[in-house]
């Protein structure tokens, strides 16, 4: 009989980050921006989910003029994502530093990586509800040779082994979380999953302990439903991927459905193109501000988190 390992995992509630004394004057004084590899440098750390509800042209359009990131989600057809990042690129010479595209591990996604690529395509995610498999790792070695300058991201993962594997196959950064999002029902319909920080925390001890990882990064994906828990997620983290905290914003644009007098947008959840086996759930949130606004309220929340501990940009909340 194989030994049978129980083990405690937490989830961003279950935690509060203990405050400290701190010289920070002013949360203007926090710099909330991250540097990443192969050029990549953007001024927020926090950006949307790639998801068919949640990203378009629109929101890739916002997202570049505050400077942070943006990837395409894969449920569009490639000629979808081709048209958005040629609208982006008639209006912005360096779009390919902050919106990228997401493939699957399909034959036809390994064509459309070397067209992405030629079109200036420079950022990519291979995006799998468990990539920690032989055809995630296939996929991820193959964009790291084919597309070497690109900044490679790989997801998603919930164990320090499993980005072990994909950092070492050639990933610039892993996606972390597996069943965390609010309408994810992976864990309902598979019982797999690890509280998010704790895998956070998994992930993020492999990298401390093997040095040769030292420049690879760290994305949490799911798990925050305050504004506190963004904060929590990049004490470990470097970037924090959002879905429902971003869902119903103005910008995406979705069509309004009115409800007692309150405006509410859909919501949609899903790992698969084929919709017998979705491991997600269809529902409606509120009608929320624009992305600049929402990022705005984010912002803030974040810089007073940094200024609790005395951390003046994310590398310091991580130290302390």
């Amino acid at each position: 009989m194989p030994q049978i390992i129980y083990q405690e995992s937490l989830t961003f509630s279950d935690v509060l980050i203990k405050p400290q004394y701190s010289t920070i004057k002013s949360r203007k004084d926090v710099d909330l921006s991250v540097s990443l590899s192969k050029g990549i440098n953007i001024k927020t750390g926090i950006f949307p989910s790639n998801m068919k509800s949640i990203v378009n042209y629109k929101v890739a359009e916002e997202m570049y003029k505050v400077g942070g990131l943006c990837l395409l989600h894969r449920f569009m057809s490639f000629e979808e994502q081709i048209n958005i990042l040629d609208s982006l690129k008639l209006q912005f010479a360096d779009f390919a530093d902050y919106i990228g595209v997401s493939v699957g591990v399909q034959n036809e996604d390994y064509k459309n990586v070397n067209k992405f690529y030629d079109f200036g395509v420079r950022i990519f995610c291979v995006d799998i509800a468990h990539i920690d498999s032989v055809n995630g790792v296939e996929m991820v070695k193959f964009i790291s040779e084919t597309c070497p300058d690109a900044f490679l991201i790989a997801g998603n993962v919930a164990t320090g082994g499993g980005a072990f594997r994909l950092w070492a196959s050639g990933a610039d950064a892993v996606k972390v979380g597996i069943g965390s999002g609010s309408i994810c029902t992976t864990r309902i319909t598979t019982g797999c999953g690890v509280g998010q920080l704790s895998a956070l925390l998994d992930v993020y001890q492999v990298r401390l302990e093997n040095p040769i990882f030292k420049d690879r990064f760290l994305i949490s994906d799911g798990g925050c439903s305050k504004i506190g828990d963004i904060g929590k997620a990049l004490a470990v983290a470097d970037l924090v991927m959002l879905g429902n905290m971003f869902s119903g914003s103005s910008t995406i644009g979705c069509e309004i459905i009115q409800i007692d007098n309150k405006k509410y947008m859909s919501y949609v959840g899903s790992s698969t193109h084929r919709k017998e086996y979705i491991e997600g759930v269809e529902a409606l949130v509120e009608l929320k501000p624009s992305i600049p606004k929402i990022l705005n309220t984010m912002h803030q929340g974040l810089a007073s988190t940094c200024s609790y501990v005395g951390a003046h940009n994310l590398t310091e909340l991580k130290q302390n």
